[in-house]
């Protein structure tokens, strides 16, 4: 379901991330980002992006078009022990994740 525009037809979840960050220009790391349906949101806004995740298969099966590629990385880790300094982003996310 990758990318599934059914999955929020109405657009509801994506009004309500960016009602709450300002993804404009920012570097972004999203724990628990899975197959990337939430980063699919707010790619075109942030500067940079981190997607981390517990679940090499599922990274392995991430699919983003070309341009986004560029300023999206993947990275399997654990929430518990981020692997980043501290600051190293503006905005953090999760969403679906606990």
């Amino acid at each position: 379901m990758a990318g599934d525009p059914s999955a929020d037809s109405e657009q509801l979840e994506a009004e309500a991330i960016r009602s709450l960050v300002d993804f404009r220009g920012a570097s972004v790391l999203e724990v628990g980002v899975g197959d990337a349906r939430l980063t699919r949101q707010y790619v075109l806004d942030a500067a940079r992006i981190v997607g981390l995740d517990p679940d090499a298969a599922e990274l392995a099966c991430v699919d983003l078009p070309h341009p986004w590629r560029a300023k999206v990385s993947l990275l399997q880790g654990d929430a518990r022990s981020l692997p980043f300094p501290p600051e190293s982003f503006d905005q953090v996310i999760l969403a679906w994740s606990l």
